[in-house]
C-alpha cells in the first residue's frame, strides 16, 4: 500500500517535529483542524459500507 506508507511517513516526520518544538502554536491549531477533518472524513467513508 504506496498511498498508506507516504501518509505514515509524513505523519512520522510531523510528529517528529513537533517534539522538536518545530511549529508555532498557529500552526499547531491548524494541524490538529487538519486532523479533526481527516478523521471525521474517514469515519464517514467507513459508515457508508
Amino acid at each position: 500500500m504506496p498511498g498508506a506508507e507516504i501518509i505514515e511517513s509524513a505523519c512520522g516526520q510531523i510528529i517528529t517535529a513537533m517534539k522538536e518544538g518545530q511549529f508555532t502554536k498557529n500552526e499547531l491549531k491548524f494541524l490538529l483542524r487538519l486532523f479533526q477533518k481527516i478523521v471525521e472524513s474517514t469515519e464517514k467513508l467507513l459508515k457508508q459500507d
